[in-house]
């Protein structure tokens, strides 16, 4: 697991990232920050195979996960797309 802080110059916000969501035993507190939302990222055929799963145990832990997908492939990494994504997060508050 990596963890970063992504500063907006209104609010932080940490970033956890991780490849095995299922088998994670624990969030730390101090990760959850005050409201236990979190965004979930992935492709789309990631998320129509596992997404629920992980919903699911993200809820188990405490966390209200929103989920954000993106077409599969190299294609989808590029900046237009970041910024698409950053944009459905802030809409997610």
């Amino acid at each position: 697991m990596k963890r970063t802080l992504v500063q907006t110059g209104i609010k932080s916000y940490p970033v956890i990232i991780h490849d095995e969501l299922l088998n994670i035993g624990e969030v730390p507190e101090r990760l959850l920050g005050d409201n236990g939302r979190c965004i979930l990222i992935t492709d789309n055929t990631v998320a129509r195979l596992h997404g629920s799963a992980v919903e699911q145990r993200l809820n188990e832990l405490g966390l209200k996960p929103v989920t954000l997908s993106v077409a599969p492939g190299e294609g989808s990494k590029t900046p237009r797309q970041l910024l698409s994504l950053a944009q459905e997060m802030v809409w997610q508050e």
